[in-house]
């Protein structure tokens, strides 16, 4: 039996604000976000849970 992913819709990750859940790719769900700055573009629910993606790359990720 395969483990739901609860719907992101609404959630916010960093910059990002996720609109709707697009469908899944090759078993990784694939949700339409939209960042701080205005960019819409799709990414897969694990980058944002993991918080590998805060932004569409409009704000330098600082490491340390």
């Amino acid at each position: 039996q395969r483990k739901k992913l609860k719907d992101l819709s609404g959630q916010k990750f960093g910059h990002l604000t996720v609109l709707k859940f697009i469908g899944t790719i090759n078993g990784n769900s694939k949700y339409l976000v939209q960042c701080d700055c205005g960019k819409i573009y799709e990414i897969y629910a694990n980058n944002l849970i993991q918080g590998n993606t805060t932004s569409c790359g409009c704000i330098k990720e600082s490491h340390g």
